[in-house]
């Protein structure tokens, strides 16, 4: 995940399809909000990204919840 979601080199120097999947990690926007946030100075675009990790997150811990089998025995 780490060299999908640019932390290693940037995303726009990657390949289209590479590009697509890394939109779809977590740990694009966790970068990008860290970057943002100390690098860019750009509050308002580090808190943005900030929200959609913590989404994603409460999302699979959810679905994660939700399809464990909580069968006591």
């Amino acid at each position: 995940m780490m060299f999908l979601a640019g932390k290693f080199w940037p995303r726009e120097s990657m390949p289209e399809v590479m590009k697509i999947i890394a939109n779809y990690l977590p740990l694009t926007y966790v970068n990008d909000g860290l970057r943002d946030a100390m690098i860019y100075l750009e509050p308002a675009q580090a808190l943005m990204n900030t929200v959609i990790a913590l989404g994603a997150a409460v999302f699979f811990i959810v679905l994660g919840s939700v399809l464990m089998n909580w069968k006591e025995e």
